[in-house]
């Protein structure tokens, strides 16, 4: 049986974010500063969740049940609707770039899905935070609709 591996990319600018997959094999969420699109193993411990997974795939690819790679590159709201475009797919061409480097796979294995602004992700990290104006934070991004001025 193929596995299919998912490499989620979540790219942090002020804010925590988690990984999440679909019926993946195995995931890893990788961190970034702000604004910024190469993959810093020394950054929050990026390094020893990669190297895990670069295992992981490794051993998938040896046994003949690796599928593919997909990586999921998204971005916090700061900066612009076009600069955050752009930067969700340098970084996910970058990181599909290091797994490919570091693992020896072939690059047709990997798939980019660039998903811009995690508005989502952002919600739940408010709604289990205890910052102040909590709830009108979540009301906002519950309730407005989303208006971008470039």
């Amino acid at each position: 049986m193929k596995r299919v591996l998912l490499l989620t990319l979540i790219a942090v600018s002020g804010f925590l974010q988690t990984a999440y997959a679909q019926e993946a094999a195995d995931s890893v969420c990788v961190y970034y500063r702000t604004g910024y699109r190469y993959v810093e193993p020394g950054y929050r411990n990026n390094g020893e969740r990669l190297d895990r997974f670069a295992a992981a795939v490794r051993q998938a690819a040896e046994s003949g049940t690796l599928e593919r790679i997909v990586v999921q590159a998204g971005a916090s709201p700061d900066g612009t609707q076009r600069a955050n475009d752009r930067l969700v797919i340098y970084r996910a061409d970058s990181l599909a770039s290091y797994i490919v480097r570091v693992t020896g796979i072939s690059a047709d294995l990997v798939e980019k899905r660039p998903v811009g602004i995690m508005w989502d992700k952002l919600r739940e990290q408010v709604a289990a935070s205890d910052m102040s104006y909590r709830d009108e934070v979540l009301r906002i991004l519950d309730n407005e609709p989303l208006w971008t001025f470039d």
